[in-house]
């Protein structure tokens, strides 16, 4: 069953890697063949993608499904595993007739679904496999090559007979009967078997290195990641997995587009290097075993030579490879051999798990596999993932006093049996949360201009830094005195007011205009950390990998492909160089009536989000009467919503200017009016109907999710007008808006408390956006 079963999981891996060649529209590797079903007018970025989208899903349950299987069993964790990966599989045809961005959730999905069977088997061979069979058990693993090997010839066949879709329908039916059988013939020990014979249960029992017990202790974290073992493991099973799966992506495209083979040749000469590698790992581990029971070496021995043939073997062959790639006949020899040597990496590298930490095995490859799949995503694609990270950590540390705030201090129906806060009037307590806005406006318009000139990677870098470490220094502050606690409120809110502007120079060397939008509604996942609960450390580790991972543009970047340098040079037509020289147009921007509307827009939006932030707890504790958990839950919701609605937002906005259905100015009006008027209404409905618990949570959610909508329009706007001086002209905006930030928690307090006026106040401040 495990081999059937990775035969399955590579199945359902693979067969998109060779549909996909049929289901794109005709160009020049595939204009004269016969179409066998609906085509789909991807590029390659989207094609890639597709094949991409499969590795985010697949790191993410890594380690989970590793440490689940230790915990609860492999046979409940791979089971569902594969059920639901066959039903993504089924879903495919279907994602493509509705959308592109199906297809790629559809991947996703799967991705999630097979990620747990490779770190799931390791427990399990703990508990039935012998210490000097462990490497002939492992060696099963690969039979996922075989699972490649059959894979590419059959669906070749279904698809010139039936058509693609056929091969998903297929693929996914035979996934459901093996799980079935999964459930029915597969246990996690013998002693839980209902069928072993109690001969073969005492063999297995007194064979084993482990205890069949489930393994629910706490995981050793800190000695799995001070292991130097471990981390040989870690690195060696990296490197195996980024050759065996570039080949196994590539290899058909490869064929395909440089030895010009049709559909049916393809799928037959892309399997012979999985026969080769499959059977090699049943001879190498057969082999290594064998030596093992003979102790003719030892196991730190055997393990060692394994996993050097499997890396200088096929570094050899690929070299070959690059030099006289174009050779039919050594291209073959070169694919089948290099395979062949690379299952080396069973008896070596894979087996090694079960030796160093058997309970802890599947946990220990599933953070192996996490970097392996981590190793296939584009150096832009990290780019857009660190800049969500980092205004994600960035708003979690602006918003969390917020919250913290109101336990913090004592109010007139304070359980006495609570330990005492602090004695803050209402007065101190809204200078505590507004002060952070004399950072961000006395930093805002300098951090964009140096992000400009020294280049976003440093500004924003050291920016999150010091927001690391003033947020760490809270407590103390608070404790020392009220106006420490102030002055390291201000100074946090100069490092986090750098972030903002400093993000739009990458914007301008790294992504193409007609996709800024999509680019800049990641900036919302500020709002999406709202409502997470983070530690701070964690703004400490994203600092420390952004410098490791971010360049300010694709020419700085050292390990960019050069593939990619070009596919990004080209969509985005320019890169901005960092201006030293040179001054700033100081009066053609303030003189900018465009500019002005960008910076009156950010106005209107910093005073209604950060109004929002500071206050909303304050009004779910003090007038809606929510105890402090619950406060917490329902604050969190309106910015769950606007992070979700701005990528989508930002998307629309996208397409409608490539298909060009409406011009950029109209677009960028449509999508900065209509959140304004939105907010307007519901705020109008909150000003009257506010004491209603129902009324107070949708309207807050519902007006902070339209909000996003902006993302689209003004915030997209400033790269329109003035791509090389936006972080200045955004920074202006963050600066002043800061500032009227700051002022509105003065105004929260003259108002006594009084949120009807409060909420008529913000908004006016709509109006007079729409119509001033």
């Amino acid at each position: 069953m495990v081999i059937l079963g990775f035969m399955i999981h590579h199945m359902l891996r693979l067969n998109i890697s060779i549909t996909i060649v049929e289901m794109v529209t005709m160009n020049k590797s595939n204009a004269s063949l016969v179409s066998y079903g609906p085509r789909y007018n991807w590029n390659e970025e989207e094609k890639n993608d597709i094949l991409g989208y499969f590795f985010c899903g697949f790191i993410l349950t890594q380690v989970p499904g590793g440490r689940l299987s230790e915990m609860y069993g492999t046979r409940i964790v791979v089971g569902v595993g594969l059920l639901c990966a066959a039903l993504a599989t089924i879903l495919v045809p279907l994602a493509c007739h509705m959308h592109y961005y199906w297809v790629l959730f559809a991947r996703f999905a799967l991705g999630l679904a097979l990620g747990v069977q490779w770190p799931s088997i390791p427990p399990m061979a703990a508990k039935w496999v012998s210490p000097s069979d462990t490497s002939k058990f492992m060696s099963h693993m690969t039979a996922s090559a075989l699972g490649g090997a059959l894979t590419y010839p059959v669906c070749g066949y279904l698809i010139t007979s039936l058509g693609w879709p056929s091969v998903f329908y297929i693929s996914g039916g035979i996934t459901l009967l093996w799980t079935m059988a999964w459930f029915y013939l597969v246990y996690d020990s013998p002693e839980q078997h209902p069928r072993i014979s109690r001969e073969e249960k005492e063999q297995l029992i007194n064979a084993r290195i482990v205890n069949c017990a489930a393994n629910k202790s706490k995981t050793p974290w800190i000695n799995i990641f001070i292991s130097p073992p471990a981390w040989a493991f870690i690195m060696g099973n990296v490197l195996f997995c980024f050759t065996t799966y570039l080949a196994l992506y590539q290899l058909p495209s490869y064929i395909s587009q440089v030895l010009h083979l049709n559909i049916e040749q393809n799928g037959w000469l892309s399997s012979l290097p999985h026969f080769g590698k499959y059977a090699a790992a049943v001879i190498s581990s057969y082999l290594a075993d064998r030596a093992l029971k003979a102790k003719k070496f030892s196991r730190t021995t055997v393990r060692k030579v394994c996993t050097t043939i499997s890396f200088w073997g096929p570094s050899i062959l690929f070299t070959i490879q690059a030099i006289w790639g174009d050779n039919y006949t050594v291209s073959v020899v070169v694919f089948v051999s290099a395979f062949a040597f690379m299952s080396f990496a069973t008896p070596g590298v894979l087996a090694n798990c079960v030796d160093i930490a058997p309970a802890y095995s599947g946990t220990i490859l599933g953070i192996s596999q996490v970097l392996a799949g981590a190793e296939f995503l584009t150096c832009r694609r990290i780019l857009v993932i660190f800049v969500t990270m980092s205004f994600l950590l960035q708003q979690m540390l602006r918003t969390n006093m917020s919250i913290a705030i109101v336990d913090m201090v004592i109010t007139n129906h304070t359980n006495t049996t609570e330990p005492v806060r602090f004695h803050w009037t209402e007065y101190q307590k809204n200078n505590i949360l507004g002060c952070i806005f004399w950072g961000y406006s006395l930093c805002s318009l300098v951090g964009g201009r140096l992000s400009e000139i020294y280049g976003s990677r440093i500004v924003l870098g050291t920016a999150l830094l010091s927001a690391g470490l003033f947020t760490i220094l809270t407590p103390l502050a608070s404790y020392l005195n009220y106006y420490v606690l102030v002055v390291t409120r201000v100074a946090l809110g100069g490092g986090l007011g750098i972030i903002w502007p400093s993000v739009l120079p990458l914007a301008h060397s790294w992504i193409a205009p007609a996709d800024s939008s999509k680019f800049m509604s990641h900036t919302l996942s500020s709002h999406l950390g709202t409502a997470l609960v983070l530690a701070s450390g964690g703004l400490l580790v994203d600092h420390l990998a952004w410098f490791y991972f971010v360049y300010d543009s694709p020419r700085q970047h050292p390990r960019m492909s050069r593939k990619e340098r070009e596919e990004i040079k080209k969509t985005v037509g320019y890169e901005m160089a960092l201006t030293k020289t040179g001054e700033t147009p100081w009066t053609k921007i303030l003189t900018s009536g465009p500019v002005w509307a960008i910076v009156s827009a950010q106005i209107c939006l910093l005073f209604n989000v950060n109004t929002s932030v500071n206050h909303v707890p304050s009004y779910m504790d003090q007038v809606l009467h929510f105890n402090i958990k619950q406060n917490g839950l329902l604050s969190s919701l309106p910015y769950i919503g606007l992070y979700s609605l701005g990528v989508v937002a930002a998307r629309v906005a996208d397409k409608w200017r490539k298909s060009q259905t409406f011009s950029l100015i109209s677009i960028r009006r449509i999508f900065s009016g209509l959140p304004f008027f939105l907010s307007m209404v519901l705020l109008t409905v909150e000003s009257f109907w506010g004491y209603d618990p129902v009324v107070s949570i949708f309207v807050f959610t519902l007006w902070q999710t339209v909000t996003s909508i902006g993302i689209g329009g003004y915030i997209a706007n400033v790269l329109d007008i003035s791509p090389t001086y936006s972080a200045t002209i955004y920074g202006m905006g963050v600066g002043c808006g800061s500032l009227i930030s700051y002022l509105a928690t003065g105004m929260m307090g003259e108002s006594d408390r009084d949120y009807t006026e409060y909420v008529l106040k913000n908004a006016a401040s709509h109006i007079s956006v729409i119509y001033g």
